[in-house]
């Protein structure tokens, strides 16, 4: 270390600079009548060295003939805090390109850089990104952006990283080579089940290892780094249980309640000519008026008559910044891998939390009629979507009698969460959707929709057609008379049962009712709920 800083010292008193006291020097790279460069010896070894003109350290090593081979300089300091702010160690650069840290870690892991913000942007929903190193989470973070990394870059990355990002909305920009990639994919596959959105991008630049830092040095925007899809050599991740343990929530998160969950892959199909794609458009402008980007993939409909109906909803174009219509886009058909490949990577650019297909068939090549067609939708457009916890809605045609389901191979309906058919009530004043498959049984079977003008729209009215029996009734009140609480979800009030002595017998389903109805009951502030039947 001694000889690092003799080595520099000597240069600059050969190159005629003065000393001043113990470690204040005229700097080389500008002219100095007054000693303004501080040197001293690194706390890790090197040299730490400042200009209190403003030179850059790479003017001052050129000026005296050294370059940053020739000596170990410190660069920067980046510190690592708990959730509570408080700093446990400090990652020291040097150049050349070496790290050490100020205090020996004994064995101990540090937490991600700049936790206490990472915490924070969580709970506000606010985006963050993850880069390789702390040059770029710092370059960021002075955009205004909220930006971290693991303390090893591609290196490792550990269970408590991943846990830290539970139910966040995470931007991963990897480097631009192959440990870079590995790293972005695994790591996304760590997050894909457990964080609100998260999806992999990279610089625009195409410079081996060229990172986000490259990127904006180029001139470009953030808005501009480029996604990138899975490649085949993306490693295989298992579920961490103690991470995915931790997300399991008292109820479904919904994106539009309660017909689309978020992450499932659903169908709407109905008569032509019933309101499929206006029903679809409506729950996707209202989505999208919340600020949660909607990818509406349409080869039904023309642009002329979408702005017509948006116009009826009383929309106004500021107003659909993250709704993402492609209207006729021509899409490779979605049973290849092609098709597959170019819908994920729209949908990730955008960031989609839902995904419209409008009209299925229309975007496959296979038969209609033949299983492999659907089978090959799925595995390749619909899983990628689903992975990434993307909720899609496919919309269909029913088969000559719409009582029998979608028209086409019996393979639709295998690889859907939930299936509805919108249907009309014979007074033509109301229209039904009604539940005909449901993986989770999450919301309910039946829901009655009414239109309204002035502006045109939906209104969902799920309360008056929960199809409640004497049974459920008793179950509520018996409830209700042991004070547990009508917000409760099915895990709770399973739990208040089995834990209160002579509890009423209930099965799943009727539990489920039971938990909607008491639910119902509190928003409405009524005991009425009339049964459709």
């Amino acid at each position: 270390m001694d000889d690092v800083l003799d080595n520099f010292t000597d240069a600059l008193e050969n190159h005629g600079c003065r000393r001043r006291g113990r470690n204040m020097w005229t700097c080389p790279a500008h002219d100095d009548t007054e000693p303004s460069l501080s040197v001293d010896p690194g706390r890790n070894g090197g040299v730490v060295m400042k200009c209190h003109a403003g030179c850059d350290w790479r003017d001052i090593l050129n000026a005296v003939g050294l370059t940053p081979k020739d000596i170990r300089v410190e660069v920067e300091r980046y510190p690592y805090r708990n959730a509570a702010g408080n700093v446990l160690n400090r990652k020291i650069r040097f150049s050349p390109k070496q790290f050490t840290y100020e205090h020996s870690l004994n064995g101990a892991r540090l937490p991600l850089y700049n936790l206490p913000e990472v915490m924070t942007a969580v709970k506000e929903g606010k985006r963050i990104w993850l880069v390789e190193g702390e040059k770029d989470a710092n370059q960021l973070a002075a955009l205004g952006e909220v930006a971290t990394a693991n303390p090893n870059g591609a290196a490792e990355w550990h269970p408590e990283y991943t846990e830290s990002l539970i139910g966040a909305n995470v931007i991963i920009v990897a480097d631009r080579d192959d440990p870079g990639y590995q790293h972005a994919q695994r790591v996304r596959k760590e997050l894909e089940l457990l964080s609100k959105s998260v999806r992999v991008v990279q610089s625009k630049t195409t410079g081996k290892g060229d990172d986000v830092s490259d990127h904006l040095a180029a001139g470009y925007a953030l808005d501009e780094l480029i996604p990138v899809a899975p490649p085949p050599s993306v490693p295989y991740v298992p579920v961490n249980w103690d991470a995915a343990w931790k997300i399991v929530a008292d109820d479904p998160e919904w994106l539009f309640e309660p017909v689309l969950e978020s992450g499932t892959v659903n169908a709407l199909f109905g008569k032509p000519g019933i309101g499929k794609s206006l029903l679809a458009l409506s729950m996707a402008v209202d989505i999208a008026k919340r600020g949660l980007p909607v990818v509406y993939v349409d080869d039904e409909n023309r642009i002329q008559d979408t702005v017509e109906r948006l116009r009826a909803f009383g929309c106004h174009p500021k107003e659909l910044d993250c709704l993402f219509m492609y209207s006729f886009a021509g899409l490779p058909p979605l049973d290849t891998p092609e098709g597959g490949k170019h819908l994920t990577a729209v949908a990730e650019h955008h960031g989609g939390k839902l995904i419209i297909l409008d009209t299925t068939s229309r975007m496959v090549e296979g038969d209609e009629n033949a299983a492999s067609t659907y089978l090959q939708l799925y595995r390749c457009s619909l899983v990628p979507l689903k992975g990434r916890g993307m909720c899609v809605l496919r919309l269909d045609h029913p088969g000559k009698d719409d009582a029998k389901g979608m028209r086409g191979s019996s393979a639709k309906v295998g690889d859907v969460d939930t299936i509805w058919r919108l249907t009309e009530a014979q007074d033509g004043e109301k229209f039904f959707l009604l539940r005909e498959k449901s993986r989770s049984d999450h919301g309910q079977d039946i829901v009655c929709l009414k239109r309204a003008e002035g502006p045109l729209r939906y209104i969902f009215d799920p309360v008056e057609y929960l199809p409640v029996n004497a049974k459920i009734l008793a179950v509520a009140r018996w409830l209700d008379g042991h004070e547990c609480p009508a917000y409760y979800g099915r895990p709770k009030v399973r739990e208040f049962l089995n834990n209160t002595p002579g509890s009423p017998g209930i099965d799943t389903n009727e539990l489920a009712v039971v938990v909607r109805y008491r639910k119902a009951r509190l928003a409405e502030k009524s005991d009425h709920i009339e049964a459709p039947f």
